[in-house]
């Protein structure tokens, strides 16, 4: 289904003809520039990342899946060309399919996590939100808030994925959020500040915090910046 486009000159026109690439290619990537189509080696991660994929698509085995989205989280994480590479593959959809299919089992807790640090890596780029933004995107993170909101690590790197979004120029009210689900993260922010009140904990008390903020944008209060934190301790600076 991708498709590059070649440029070409006819009756001082141009017009332009389609060909069809394979979404991946293992040994070389296509990029249209002018009127040509140039071709350049891939690197060893992107070479992964095109195995990975492929795995994400055809395997039913939860072991081979779980290889696979780890390799993906190191890659996308050393690699913006890898970063690249999901997304024009479409490789984000796969993922976000395996989210809606996750439950709360130990081994499904842990494909959650490597996931949502694939979509981390991915978000770091600025550009990357722009294909990856979509209504079915909030949607999934939405649903993820909700379900995992009592694991801590979870809670706090699903609502930073939604406030990184929702503060990006991709994010479009209208478009990307509906009633429902902002009727459900007010939900989830008040039983979290519940939980907050009774025994406070580092990723939910930032988990609440990027949450708020989500909210301050689709209901236009205001922006809550967290303070500073020290990479070493994880400490607030003063």
């Amino acid at each position: 289904r991708v498709i590059d486009a070649i440029a070409c000159t006819s009756n001082s026109k141009q017009e332009v003809k389609h060909v069809s690439i394979p979404k991946i290619i293992t040994t070389a990537s296509y990029i249209a520039t002018s009127n040509k189509i140039h071709v350049r080696s891939l690197s060893k991660y992107e070479k992964h990342t095109a195995k990975a994929i492929k795995v994400l698509r055809k395997s039913e085995l939860f072991s081979e899946v779980m290889e696979a989205v780890s390799i993906l989280e190191k890659t996308t994480s050393k690699s913006i060309d890898s970063c690249k590479l999901l997304l024009k593959a479409r490789g984000q959809d796969n993922l976000l399919s395996l989210l809606a299919s996750c439950n709360r089992s130990s081994p499904h807790l842990e494909l959650v996590r490597v996931i949502l640090h694939i979509f981390k890596n991915i978000t770091g780029h600025q550009a990357s939100l722009s294909v990856l933004g979509t209504r079915e995107y909030m949607s999934k993170m939405t649903d993820v808030v909700q379900m995992f909101r009592d694991k801590a690590d979870i809670f706090e790197l699903s609502t930073l994925l939604l406030e990184t979004f929702v503060r990006s120029d991709a994010f479009i009210l209208s478009e990307h959020s509906s009633h429902e689900q902002r009727r459900c993260l007010r939900e989830v922010l008040s039983l979290s500040r519940k939980r907050a009140s009774v025994r406070s904990c580092p990723g939910f008390d930032r988990g609440i915090l990027y949450l708020e903020n989500v909210m301050n944008i689709v209901e236009g209060g205001t922006i809550i910046e967290s303070k500073p934190k020290c990479p070493y301790c994880d400490r607030e600076f003063t």
